[in-house]
């Protein structure tokens, strides 16, 4: 398979090992498309397909063209660029997003791939990073509750208001591992004090 022909979560990230494992190309490495947060490295894994999902399943790639360094030589090869991102899916070897330059633009054109009619959810309230046992089991049973059944099993995100400045979508978050993903938080709610609360929220340290 040529470079031109690279395509999907498992092919990109077979060559962004195959350049790690070579000093020479070291530069390549970081703007090769590959997944983020990169797995660990194993060399013995080099050029090696990741095994392919048994379903589809969220992939985020992403792409340093940012300059580096005072090595002019670095400056004139990558030229002026960003760190960009795009949706992939580890079943489907065909899918690619578009190139993004904001990291939840990409994670959710992986949603609506994996997850059609996610953004129709409802949007609950972000449980408190500092949650008691006992506050977290009701805040999973809530969830539980206002979505569909076994979308959580799934790998399905949440939904949960966030405030400005908080609005990243947060792998891991759902009750069943999921993304947690930012929805603005209505004015009317922003203005009413929520009874209760004792610490920062999750979206607060985000």
């Amino acid at each position: 398979m040529s470079l031109d022909d690279l395509r999907g979560a498992r092919h990109r990230q077979a060559h962004y090992r195959h350049l790690a494992a070579d000093p020479v190309r070291a530069m390549r490495k970081r703007t090769a498309w590959h997944l983020a947060p990169a797995p660990r490295e194993d060399e013995r894994a080099c050029g090696r397909l990741l095994p392919r999902a048994d379903r589809c399943r969220i992939a985020v790639l992403t792409a340093d063209h940012r300059p580096r360094g005072p090595w002019r030589i670095e400056r004139d090869l990558l030229g002026p660029g960003a760190l960009y991102y795009r949706a992939a899916c580890l079943r489907c070897d065909d899918f690619e997003g578009p190139a993004r330059e904001r990291e939840n633009d990409a994670v959710e054109d992986a949603h609506d791939h994996v997850f059609p009619g996610w953004r129709k959810l409802p949007v609950l309230e972000p449980l408190p990073y500092d949650a008691t046992d006992r506050a977290r089991s009701r805040w999973i049973e809530q969830a539980v509750r206002a979505y569909p059944a076994g979308w959580f099993d799934q790998g399905g995100p949440i939904l949960t208001y966030r405030n400005p400045g908080g609005t990243r979508h947060v792998p891991g978050r759902a009750p069943g591992g999921g993304y947690d993903m930012a929805r603005p938080r209505p004015l009317a709610l922003s203005q009413r004090q929520r009874p209760g609360r004792t610490g920062p929220t999750q979206d607060e340290l985000f």
